[in-house]
């Protein structure tokens, strides 16, 4: 049992209005960490992101930078390691390398 097509556009409009006054209340808080992010390092303040959405379709995203341009983190101590996974498929873990 599934919402009608009147239901669904209901849905969309609400998750935009609800999207839409977080975004705003939100805004004062993104505006302060960007300032900081730039004050902090050289280098953009956000970076884009590609993520796999529904039926496999890729899209980008910005984020804020957490960390310094160029840096990759922690990664190059680890290794990656696959392992079967319980609900099928395998799944990579990270080892101390």
């Amino acid at each position: 049992m599934g919402l009608s097509r009147g239901g669904h556009v209901l849905k969309r409009g609400i998750d935009i209005v609800v999207a839409g006054v977080m975004l705003v209340a939100c805004l004062p808080l993104l505006v302060i960490c960007a300032v900081l992010i730039k004050l902090d390092s050289r280098g953009p303040i956000l970076f884009r992101q590609a993520r796999m959405g529904r039926d496999a379709k890729v899209f980008s995203l910005l984020k804020l930078r957490t960390m310094r341009a160029g840096e990759d983190g922690p990664r190059s101590h680890f290794r990656t390691r696959s392992t079967n996974h319980p609900r099928g498929g395998s799944a990579a873990t990270l080892e101390a390398g």
